[in-house]
């Protein structure tokens, strides 16, 4: 008789008990807060700090998470190479021709189109 009445009340207790801890730690079912990691794969004109805030992380720890190094971003500028040339009078000429040079602005980290990012919280 009294296993009856014990009984309900400790599943009532054991189930009060549960729905506490539950209600203070939610993060048990958020994928994000959790230390499993997101494999996020990029897609074409998405940037690291795009990624970075769709996830609400920093992009330091998507840099770190993926040990991404930083790459130099290159500008094409056009320089005018001078040369000066005795002609046949002996008159001293001076002729220039624009050239190409490649130079480095900055340095920034790139992702590429298809490449998986681990984001983690």
């Amino acid at each position: 008789m009294v296993k009856h009445v014990l009984l309900p009340i400790l599943v009532a207790i054991v189930a009060g008990v549960i729905l506490l801890y539950l209600e203070h730690n939610t993060d048990l079912f958020d994928p994000i807060k959790t230390n499993n990691p997101i494999i996020h794969e990029v897609k074409k004109g998405e940037t690291l700090s795009g990624i970075a805030n769709q996830y609400g992380v920093s992009i330091k720890n998507m840099v770190k998470d993926n040990n991404l190094k930083e790459e130099p971003i290159y500008q094409t500028v056009y320089e005018k190479k001078y040369k000066k040339v005795k002609d046949r009078y002996g008159k001293i000429r001076t002729f220039y021709r624009t050239v190409p040079v490649r130079k480095i602005v900055r340095y920034d980290y790139l992702v590429k189109e298809g490449q998986k990012l681990k984001v983690m919280k």
